[in-house]
């Protein structure tokens, strides 16, 4: 089971859910929620090929995360990076 992230066209939206509570009955897929033009959903990945072809689907991506530790700059580093450009520049400091 995995969480994918389907966008949809947001005119059929209700046939999409309604498409979705059908392959619910027949497999495991749970709705999640929905963010903007996306629903999101928990399928197996052996179901993604029949959600793509539902009539109104644009694309299905699985749910990417990234962790924090990835996007934060130590911020020594950055006062290291700020005082080597404005503060030992002649023309700036």
């Amino acid at each position: 089971m995995a969480r994918y992230l389907v966008q949809v066209d947001l005119a059929r939206l209700e046939d999409i859910k309604r498409s979705l509570a059908a392959l619910k009955a027949s497999a495991e897929v749970k709705p999640a929620g929905q963010i903007l033009d996306y629903l999101v959903v928990d399928v197996p990945p052996e179901l993604v090929p029949r959600i793509s072809v539902l009539g109104g689907v644009i694309a299905v991506t699985p749910e990417r995360w990234l962790s924090i530790k990835q996007l934060l700059v130590p911020i020594d580093k950055k006062i290291d990076e700020f005082q080597r450009l404005f503060l030992a520049n002649p023309i700036t400091g």
